[in-house]
């Protein structure tokens, strides 16, 4: 009697050694059992968590992989089965046995990861791209380049020895004046930006000169005034 004991302990001990491990669902993963219209019964209850009330994507097993078909509720709970009520479903689709019950949760989380990750792309993307504003860099070029102390002097003069006159003809020269961008500037540009950065150098110059020309003018039209009437009061 304990040799058949001994000997069954033995084999049960074998056989817990070599018996594999059978694959377990993914956790929240339901395999659809029994389906009547549009009740579900599903495999997993509370003790797998099922709670009433979750919403579980229907997806359907195929040659070309899984496709998601609608979404079922779940409206009762046991310990190892749940009751479902479907919801959604796409046209011409027949719900069978074997179908798989995904809780929507999950497939969301995904998604908001994706997009997450796909705005960050996108967002260093658009900052890779941005376009250069090569008006205003001629622009800046300039501001940095040119003072219009030349001009000044100039409209200083011309104001002192003729007044309006020497003013207004001065003027007249300076304004129709063409401006000259350095090369090196626009050497290594493309067509475009480098018309595009000429214009803005151009235009700052001309009229950071025609405004410097001008405050010279006027002063030495000033000085011309005081010249003037200093000397008929004598």
């Amino acid at each position: 009697m304990r040799k058949i004991l001994c000997i069954t302990v033995i084999a049960c001990h074998m056989l817990m050694v070599t018996l594999p491990c059978l694959p377990s669902p993914l956790v929240g993963e339901m395999v659809i059992k029994k389906i009547k219209n549009t009740t579900i019964i599903a495999n997993m209850g509370s003790i797998q968590g099922i709670t009433p009330n979750s919403i579980f994507l229907i997806v359907k097993k195929g040659p070309d992989g899984q496709k998601i078909v609608g979404k079922a509720k779940v409206l009762l709970v046991e310990e190892n089965i749940s009751g479902l009520k479907v919801i959604e479903l796409e046209p011409a689709t027949q719900i069978e046995i074997g179908d798989l019950l995904i809780p929507a949760s999950s497939l969301d989380s995904q998604e908001e990861n994706i997009f997450s990750k796909v705005q960050e792309m996108d967002n260093v993307s658009l900052k890779g791209s941005q376009k250069i504003d090569y008006y205003q860099r001629g622009e800046e070029t300039a501001q940095q380049e040119y003072g219009g102390g030349g001009a000044t002097a100039g409209g200083l003069l011309a104001g002192a020895s003729l007044g309006l006159i020497g003013w207004g003809i001065g003027y007249l020269i300076v304004s129709n004046k063409s401006a000259d961008v350095p090369r090196r500037h626009i050497n290594s540009l493309e067509p475009q930006p480098k018309m595009e950065f000429s214009a803005g150098y151009k235009d700052y110059v001309k009229k950071k000169r025609n405004s410097s020309f001008n405050v010279g003018a006027g002063i030495g039209t000033l000085i011309a005034i005081v010249i003037v009437v200093s000397a008929n009061s004598q």
